[in-house]
């Protein structure tokens, strides 16, 4: 199971900074690779720089290397997505927009949000 798991993360040595691992980690999470930097450096700063590093090693091992870096433009291009695919990333969505619909609809947020005003 773990093999599958991470198989399907990659590093990007090219366009890293060291490995490519935290590149590798923003594409996977579609995330700011620059923001997962700062981020890193601040909790390598804050916590503790050899458990931060120790993390970074690990995820270098297991994650294999991939030249280049996919284009953002190319990968999330709909004219080449399959229509299950698409169905899949709206329905996604669609479960996310109801996650935050039924937070906001709560009592509970209705109580914060009157709380926070006092």
């Amino acid at each position: 199971m773990s093999n599958y798991f991470w198989s399907n993360w990659k590093r990007y040595p090219s366009v890293g900074m060291i490995g490519g691992v935290l590149a590798g980690l923003a594409h996977h999470f579609e995330w700011n690779p620059r923001l997962l930097r700062v981020i890193v450096v601040i909790v390598a700063i804050v916590w503790l720089v050899l458990p931060v590093a120790m993390a970074y090693g690990i995820l270098w091992y297991l994650m294999e290397p991939e030249q280049g870096m996919p284009d953002p433009a190319t990968a999330s291009d709909s004219s080449k997505a399959t229509p299950q695919s698409l169905r899949a990333r709206f329905m996604k969505m669609e479960g996310r927009l109801r996650n935050m619909e039924a937070c906001v609809a709560s009592s509970e947020y209705e109580l914060r949000r009157e709380l926070s005003k006092l």
